[in-house]
Parts: structure tokens; C-alpha cells; sequence
């Protein structure tokens, strides 16, 4: 008996040692861990034998004692996702010891929130609203399998992000009901399907710098109106007649219904049927996966409790098939909705986090958005990434509302190439920082946008006389107990700041720079390459390219809008754009850009089809939109425009709010000349000497190196330089030479952020 209890718990005690090392791999000495597709989470994350599962590979260095410094390579490959994988201060390393996450050199490893679909067969029976065509061609799948709502948004082929079926545009009709849950619409244009909660309408309501995706709660095909789940933005109208937004252009459809399921590549999922259903791209759906997952990484920091997370790197690495946001009741939006506050809708997030970084990474193909920097976030950087081909914003960078709690700021933002996105939101920006400053935002080269390519906003003075706001834009950001009661002294119709506001506005003293933006406002009006409004004091947009901006409803190149004062806009570069070249509102600085080569008539046949309209009419080189503007300073501007005669000012355009003027600037030192009508300049510029300003001022031809062909470089004997202009040197904008971003920056040895 005594033998046989030794032989009994011998194997025990051999299975506890065993457990001991392989369950638990992170011995002391362990600094370097792997993981590869066909790993296995049980075994000891060497490089002979690797882990399965980023989550496995933290909650391995989560053992290593602290300071904690190890790194953890991730071999090339596939890697499903099916839970947000989420680090917290546990994870943490140390100043000089950061823990990193990256690609195993020459390697590339591919994080993915998608999910295969399988089962097809070709479709059998017919449904009722599928065109013909369609029925000969189109597959249909079980709904697979998802772990969370059991809902999706996005679908992906090895070629990328399918769109769904979406039928043809229509006009809500004149004199519907007009609120923001309701659409009067043409008959026969909605039906009341089956399945209405897999349908959405998608709306420009009322204004054309915003797009609404909606659920629809109910139909009444009767009286051709439609209930929406939750509000728009703006009532559920057709688009204004602003700008260039022709009479009759569609500004509303229907999508993920039979009607609309009409060309290769699109799809549609039927929840109660629980069916997908799509017309591949090729002669059968191969590959095709639908998104499980909104945010495949985030960074999880506690604030109340000090317990932040810090000095983590992801380098590297590919993240993609993320799913598309969805707005609910419980969702505050940003500026205009243009994106939602402190919400799950980018790949990879930090919340509660300091000084941890994401390098040389590629998102792609994902329905939302790239990165976000919530609430409290200090000295993160972001920094040489490729993001393409998503739907949402590129990098977001949104903190607390206004109140005293300012802890988003001091983040890098550089060198990242942003492009191809807002494709299902189309009114996301490329950067956006609300309620965020003192960041550095530099050499990033941002195009092919819908709508703005960089925003800096927060809170106008509005959403503080209106403490009752219970809209979804804002207003329930406002912390009134740290705010307190405000007197103003502005009238409500000012589009100024009020000064008892600004201690609460966190977007002040941000560094813009060295930026490359073009090809943005592509489809959506009233917008810009770079905007500023409601941000506060101190941000400075300098040393910029802006270019080649051709959309039909473009404002201008670089923006401040109302309720923005204390900005600086110097040493920009701006040509080829309609519309205008820089729209200054209230007390700001313009010095020291050029302005050139401005088009008078968008060039429609560099816009898409669908959006051509009527073509935009250039307003001038600076527009003075809205005053009071004294204290403002329009200074050492080159304006050069590359036919005859213009208004290069275009001044006191809206009459209802104070108008503004060059004469209420200080307005000098400025070069104007027009390349084809040299005597036009002279007239020009003793019209601006007849209203007191332009003292100084010169008309004159700048000597750029080649104008036609927008090479802005100026000889010594420019006579730009007697009036102190300081070149403005191209060469240095856009992303830094030696960096290429992405993966492939690291493994072609391109130069480390």
C-alpha cells in the first residue's frame, strides 16, 4: 500500500513540473517570445515553439517580473481575432524597457477581425425584389457564426471590402415632414421588407457636410414615409441648394435589400432568414469573409485609479476586416457626427494610456477606422503607418468635453500615410483631433478623402448657452460641474468665442506641420483640407501643402471657422484648388503662404460621375467670411494668380453675422500679381491702398521657378524677399525622407520612427 501511494502521486508531481514549464513559459530569464500560425498557446513561445495567439504572448510577458522588458515577434501569416485582445497596466513596461509587439523580421503577420463564410451554393429559389440578372449570378451562405451581436456590416473578398446592395438614389420629396426620425420619400423608392431591421437608409440630411447611415424602425408605403431607429443629424430633407448641389442630385438610398443587389461584387445578409447573399466578383465566392469585430487591439488604462497603461509598442504589424460603426441612441457625436465620441469603431485603440507607440503598421480593408486616442492619452505616437482603403476616420485623437479634466494631448502623429479612407462614412477625416492639443502633427501625407483631410475642433459657444442640449452632436460632453454658470458677454448670434469658454477648450496649442494634403473634399461640400473650429488658442498650421482640391462643393484649402480665434497660419503652400485658397473667420493670422494657381471652374472630369453636379466657381484667394476681424493680420501672402483679373479677396460674403474685410485686418507686406494681366495687379493694389491698408504691399512678379507647374521656389533677387518673406521650402513637406511607411518600411530597412 505504502508503494503504491509513491507510484500514484509520482505522475502527479511529474505533471506539475511539466504544467509549471510549459503552462507558464515566462521564466525570469525570458525576454523574447514568438508567435506563428500552427503554435500552440500551451507551449513555451520560443521560436521552436511558438504561441498561437497574440493574447497568449501578453499574458506571457504579464508573468515577467517588473520593470518588465521583453519582446514578442509575431512570424508571417493569418491570424484570426474573434475578442478584442486588451492590454492594461499589467502590460506595461518601462521608459528604457518597453515592451514591444512587432514582426518577425523579413516577415508579415496579418491580425484580422474576419470571419469565413462557407457553405455556398448557388441560389435556387427565386426573391422577391432581386433582378433577374442578379438571380443567375448571385450565391447564398449560412450567416456565420458571430461571437458577439450576431450582426455585421462589412464584407471582404481577397480583393478587398465589397459593397453592399444598395438601390438607386432618390430625393426625399419637397414638403415632407422635415424632423430628424422621419423621410418622405418618392413612391415605391422604400418598401416596408420583411426584414426591416437588416435594412438602412443612407442620407445627406439637409446639409452637404455630412452623411447619416440609419436603421429603419418603420414604413408606411401608403403615405411613402419612413421611420428611422435614431435620429439624423439634421432633418431627413433633401440637400439644401448651397454651394454647387445641383437640383435633382440624388441625396438618399436604400441598402441591404433584393431591389439593390444589381452588380458583381455586392451582397446583402437577411438576419431572419439567416442567409447571406452575394454576386462574387469572380465565377464563385471564394475567400470571403464578413467582419466579427469593430476593435481588434485596445490599450485599457484604469484613470480613477492611476493604473495607466505605458511604454507599449506594436511595430510592424497588419490589422484589417474590422466592421463598420453603428450608431445607437447611447452614441454622442463630435463635430457636425463627423465621428462619435469615446466609441470602439478603429482597429486599434488606447484609453487610459501614456507614452506607448504604433509604428510601421498597414490597416486595411476594415469597415471603421485606424487608431483612436480616447480620453486620457499623453505621449503616444503614431508614427510611420500606411492606412488605406477603410471606412471610417484615420487617426483620432478625442479627450474629455469641456471642463477642467485635460489629459488627451503631447501625442506625435508623423509621417503616416493616410489615403483612400472615409469610404462608408464619407464625411470622416483623415486626422481629427477634438478636445486634444499640444500634439505634434507633421510629415503625414493624407488624400482621397470624401470630405476635410485634417480637423482640429471642440466645442463651439452654442453647446455652452444650451445647458438643457440633449442632442447627440456634443452637448452631453459638457462636464457643467467642473463648468459651473457663465456669463456672456457675446450676443448669441456671435460667431465668436466667448472668453469665459476657452479654459475649457483642450484643442489649443496644437503643432501642424509638414503636412501633404490633397485629393480630399471628393464628394461632400462646404469643407476643407485642414479646418479649425471651437479648438481654442495657440494652434499653428505651418510649413503645409495643400493642393488639388476639385470637389464641386470645396470651401477652401485651410479654414478657421466660426468660434475660432488665436490661430496661425503660416508658411503654407496652396494651389490648384476651386473655391478658395484660405477662408479666415474672427481674429486669426494668415502669414507667409502662397497662394497660387487657383482654378476658376472645378475640372469636372476629375470628379467622379456621381458627384459632378454643377461645376464650383472660385470665390477668391482669401475669403473674409466672418468678423469682428480686428487684431487679425493678413501679412506677407504671396497671391498669385496665373490669368487676368480677379477679386483676390472675396470679403462680407454672409450677411448675417458681422462682416469681415481686409481693411479691418492688418493687412501689408503682401505680393499680388496676375501672370496675364500684370496692369490688373497695379489696379489691385491701389484699390486696397484707397481703403488704408496694403501700405507696403507690392505688385509684382514673385520669379517662382515655374509657376505653371506649381514649383514655388524664389530666387535671391525675388522681390517676395524686400518685403521679408521667408521661403517656403517644398522639399521638406510630406513624409520625411529615409521613412516609408508600413510594414515594409521595416523590412526594406527603411529609417525607424
Amino acid at each position: 500500500m505504502k508503494h503504491r501511494h509513491v507510484f500514484t502521486l509520482a505522475p502527479r508531481l511529474i505533471l506539475l513540473a511539466w504544467a509549471h514549464v510549459v503552462l507558464a513559459p515566462a521564466a525570469q530569464s525570458q525576454s523574447a517570445f514568438y508567435v506563428a500560425v500552427g503554435g500552440e498557446d500551451r507551449s513555451a513561445g520560443t521560436v521552436k515553439r511558438p504561441f498561437a495567439t497574440l493574447a497568449r504572448a501578453r499574458d506571457a510577458v504579464r508573468q515577467l517580473p517588473a520593470p518588465r522588458r521583453a519582446t514578442v515577434y509575431l512570424r508571417g501569416g493569418l491570424y484570426p481575432v474573434r475578442d478584442t485582445v486588451v492590454f492594461d497596466h499589467r502590460d506595461s513596461g518601462a521608459a528604457d524597457r518597453p515592451v514591444v509587439y512587432q514582426a518577425y523580421p523579413g516577415e508579415r503577420p496579418v491580425l484580422s477581425g474576419g470571419i469565413e463564410v462557407t457553405g455556398w451554393t448557388k441560389l435556387s429559389n427565386s426573391v422577391h425584389g432581386l433582378p433577374a440578372e442578379a438571380a443567375r449570378h448571385v450565391w447564398v451562405a449560412p450567416m456565420p457564426l458571430l461571437h458577439h451581436s450576431g450582426r455585421f456590416f462589412t464584407m471582404f473578398d481577397g480583393h478587398g471590402m465589397l459593397p453592399r446592395a444598395r438601390t438607386r438614389g432618390f430625393l426625399p420629396e419637397p414638403g415632407g415632414v422635415g424632423d430628424r426620425l422621419q423621410a418622405h420619400f418618392p413612391a415605391g423608392a422604400i418598401r416596408n421588407w420583411p426584414n426591416l431591421q437588416d435594412v438602412e437608409l443612407v442620407i445627406r440630411p439637409e446639409q452637404v457636410w455630412t452623411m447619416n447611415i440609419l436603421g429603419l424602425a418603420a414604413v408606411d408605403e401608403s403615405r411613402c414615409l419612413a421611420r428611422t431607429t435614431i435620429p439624423g443629424t439634421y432633418p431627413l430633407i433633401r440637400l439644401g441648394r448651397m454651394f454647387a448641389v445641383p437640383d435633382g442630385m440624388p441625396s438618399a438610398w436604400i441598402e441591404n435589400v433584393p431591389e439593390g443587389l444589381d452588380s458583381p461584387g455586392e451582397w446583402m445578409a437577411n438576419t431572419r432568414e439567416g442567409l447571406v447573399y452575394l454576386w462574387p466578383r469572380g465565377a464563385r465566392p471564394e475567400g470571403i469573409r464578413v467582419a466579427g469585430l469593430r476593435e481588434l487591439v485596445r490599450l485599457e488604462g484604469n484613470e480613477e485609479t492611476g493604473q495607466l497603461v505605458r511604454h507599449i509598442v506594436f511595430r510592424g504589424l497588419t490589422f484589417t476586416h474590422g466592421d463598420r460603426d453603428v450608431w445607437t441612441a447611447e452614441d454622442i457625436g463630435l463635430q457636425h457626427d463627423w465621428d462619435l465620441w469615446n466609441k470602439d469603431n478603429a482597429l486599434v485603440r488606447m484609453r487610459g494610456a501614456e507614452d506607448c507607440a504604433v509604428e510601421h503598421c498597414l490597416f486595411t480593408q476594415t469597415g471603421g477606422g485606424g487608431v483612436r486616442l480616447d480620453l486620457h492619452c499623453r505621449r503616444n505616437r503614431v508614427a510611420a503607418n500606411e492606412l488605406v482603403h477603410f471606412g471610417g476616420t484615420g487617426i483620432l485623437a478625442a479627450g474629455y468635453g469641456p471642463g477642467t479634466r485635460d489629459v488627451n494631448g503631447d501625442n506625435e502623429i508623423v509621417n503616416n500615410r493616410i489615403h483612400h479612407g472615409g469610404e462608408l462614412y464619407w464625411h470622416s477625416p483623415g486626422i481629427f483631433l477634438w478636445q486634444s492639443g499640444r500634439n505634434r502633427v507633421a510629415h503625414n501625407e493624407i488624400h482621397h478623402f470624401g470630405y476635410n483631410g485634417l480637423v482640429i475642433s471642440g466645442v463651439r459657444a452654442g453647446s455652452f448657452r444650451n445647458r438643457e442640449g440633449k442632442g447627440r452632436e456634443v452637448d452631453p460632453t459638457l462636464r457643467w460641474a467642473e463648468i459651473g454658470a457663465l456669463q456672456f458677454f457675446e450676443p448669441p448670434n456671435s460667431s465668436r468665442p466667448e472668453r469665459e469658454t476657452l479654459p475649457y477648450l483642450h484643442g489649443r496649442d496644437n503643432l501642424v506641420e509638414y503636412n501633404d494634403i490633397y485629393r480630399v473634399m471628393e464628394r461632400l461640400g462646404d469643407g476643407n483640407g485642414i479646418y479649425v473650429s471651437g479648438a481654442g488658442h495657440g494652434n499653428i498650421i505651418r510649413q503645409n501643402a495643400v493642393h488639388d482640391l476639385y470637389g464641386t462643393g470645396v470651401n477652401s484649402a485651410i479654414r478657421t471657422d466660426g468660434w475660432q480665434e488665436g490661430t496661425l497660419i503660416a508658411e503654407n503652400v496652396v494651389y490648384n484648388c476651386v473655391g478658395g485658397g484660405i477662408t479666415l473667420k474672427q481674429v486669426n493670422r494668415v502669414e507667409n503662404n502662397i497662394v497660387a494657381n487657383l482654378i476658376l471652374v472645378s475640372p469636372l472630369e476629375q470628379i467622379e460621375p456621381d458627384f459632378r453636379g454643377e461645376p464650383l466657381k472660385l470665390a477668391g484667394y482669401i475669403l473674409l467670411r466672418r468678423g469682428p476681424s480686428a487684431g487679425s493680420t493678413l501679412q506677407r501672402n504671396l497671391l498669385v494668380h496665373p490669368g487676368k483679373q480677379l477679386s483676390l479677396y472675396d470679403e462680407a460674403r454672409i450677411k448675417r453675422f458681422v462682416p469681415a474685410y481686409a481693411r479691418d485686418c492688418q493687412t501689408d507686406y503682401n505680393l499680388y500679381w496676375f501672370a496675364d494681366d500684370p496692369a490688373a495687379a497695379d489696379r489691385f493694389l491701389e484699390a486696397k491702398r484707397a481703403e488704408g491698408i496694403d501700405k507696403h504691399s507690392i505688385a509684382a512678379d514673385p520669379l517662382f521657378r515655374d509657376l505653371r507647374n506649381n514649383d514655388f521656389r524664389l530666387p535671391v533677387n525675388s522681390p517676395a524677399r524686400l518685403l521679408g518673406f521667408a521661403p517656403i521650402h517644398q522639399d521638406r513637406i510630406g513624409i520625411e525622407r529615409g521613412v516609408k511607411p508600413g510594414p515594409e518600411g521595416l523590412r526594406t530597412g527603411g529609417t525607424q520612427p
